[in-house]
């Protein structure tokens, strides 16, 4: 049995040193080329920004700005995101700490690259179960 052990480490050894024996430019040679990768797909990349409107027992109505990320996941403007960014975060709180909170994003606006001004956007479907919610922008892009 230990001769058979000893073939197994030699064998191991001896691959190990093969495989680290490799160029460093044949192994770069296999790495995709992710500068065309982000420079294709960074325009789906888009922020959205929203006011979301508190409401809870004891704690009266207030609006605070805020900002989420998303994936502009169909040219006529479907941007998918976090639902606990948008707001889910309350059903999940009334479930572990049973609290009377409501969150509701207002406001939306998706914004893409460098824009500052945003396109006005509706959230449209929420998956508290997988922590997805989608936001429409409200007119289709003229470029998608």
């Amino acid at each position: 049995m230990l001769n058979r052990v000893s073939v197994l480490a030699c064998t191991l050894a001896l691959g190990g040193m093969m495989v680290a024996s490799v160029p460093l430019a044949a192994a770069r040679a296999v790495e995709p080329d992710y500068t065309m990768m982000v420079s294709k797909f960074a325009p789906t990349i888009v922020t959205i920004k929203f006011v979301m409107k508190v409401e809870g027992a004891g704690m009266g109505e207030r609006e605070q700005e805020t900002e989420a990320f998303g994936v502009m996941i169909d040219p006529s403007g479907l941007v998918l995101t976090s639902n606990l960014q948008m707001g889910g975060m309350a059903q999940m709180m009334r479930q572990m700490r049973g609290m009377d909170i409501s969150l509701k994003p207002t406001k939306i606006k998706v914004l893409v690259g460098d824009d500052t001004v945003g396109v006005d956007a509706t959230l449209v479907a929420r998956d508290s179960e997988l922590d997805l919610a989608f936001v429409r922008v409200d007119e289709k892009p003229a470029k998608p």
